[in-house]
């Protein structure tokens, strides 16, 4: 029996983070996100060297910066049921809000929350009201 080239419900791609301060990340992602399910492997100074959590659907996989792979901040568009509440779940779970939940022309609801690693996230909830493209592609 061969081995599948990857772990069984990954994608092909995945994120994956370098965080200074990877137990503390995950507790942000469960209190905003409701991130669930996730695996934490450590090395022999308890440091964590791999760790994956789902949120939704999503793998988000990071382990504990080191000099040779610092901290690297990012963003990510994530689609959640409903983006008021889930605004204020991740300024409360401490992240800070850097705009508030408004309509988008482009048929979303979307607001923006940077958490304390430097990571923007773009919240939103599809409303497939789209109102005339200033360029169509």
């Amino acid at each position: 029996m061969s081995t599948p080239f990857k772990p069984a419900g990954f994608p092909a791609l995945t994120t994956y983070l370098s965080i200074k301060g990877c137990d503390d990340f995950i507790a942000f992602l469960k209190a905003a996100f409701g991130a669930d399910k996730e695996a934490v492997y450590r090395d022999d100074q308890g440091q964590v060297m791999h760790a994956h959590i789902y949120i939704d659907d999503t793998i988000l996989e990071f382990s504990e910066a080191r000099p040779e792979y610092p901290a690297m901040p990012t963003s990510f568009h994530l689609y959640v049921p409903d983006v008021d509440t889930v605004h204020q779940q991740a300024v409360q779970a401490g992240g800070t809000a850097t705009a508030a939940p408004v309509d988008q022309t482009y048929g979303e609801r979307s607001s923006a929350v940077r958490d304390a690693w430097g990571n923007n996230w773009y919240i939103a909830t599809y409303t497939g009201i789209m109102q005339d493209a200033v360029e169509s592609i």
